[in-house]
């Protein structure tokens, strides 16, 4: 599934429509310095850290446990604003090294407020992944015949 050395090879980026047992869409990327490049397929995965405990060491590499449930071709809802998300980081990266050439006076200034707005700028996906989860949960809650009948409560049938 992922393979990289150094941030070069494939790297899975995003998780995006979350299903009621835990599992999510996420997309497969070819990366370079872990910068995603080319989408190759997006998967629904299921993560198993919560069963085995986190994270798995396997001859001196770490890495996180998942099950593939499905997949599919690259979720362009999901490449659109992963690309999106890479090219603000680039503005702000690009916007820190090139405030000393327009206004060297108060350089300083400027780079603290780009600074600040590049923390704010890489909190969004986290702050988007749980508010999709929790409308996810939600969704639950109010329709429970959508879970599979293993999953829903078992009321006790009149004797």
């Amino acid at each position: 599934m992922r393979r990289s050395i150094c941030g070069c090879g494939t790297e899975l980026y995003g998780k995006r429509n979350f299903a009621y047992d835990g599992s999510y869409l996420t997309t497969e990327w070819v990366t370079i310095f872990f910068i995603p490049i080319i989408p190759i397929r997006s998967r629904r995965v299921k993560d198993t850290s919560n069963v085995t405990g986190g994270w798995h060491f396997v001859y001196g590499w770490a890495s996180r446990g998942f099950v593939i449930c499905s997949k599919q071709l690259p979720s362009l809802r999901q490449v659109a604003f992963t690309y999106l998300y890479v090219i603000g980081l680039f503005t702000f990266l690009v916007a820190f090294f090139v405030v000393d050439v327009l206004s060297a006076d108060s350089a300083g200034l400027y780079r603290l407020l780009i600074l600040a707005l590049a923390g704010l700028w890489s909190l969004i996906p986290r702050v988007l992944r749980r508010r999709a989860l929790r409308k996810s949960q939600r969704q639950l809650i109010a329709n429970p015949k959508e879970r599979p009948a293993d999953k829903q409560d078992k009321k006790p049938e009149d004797e």
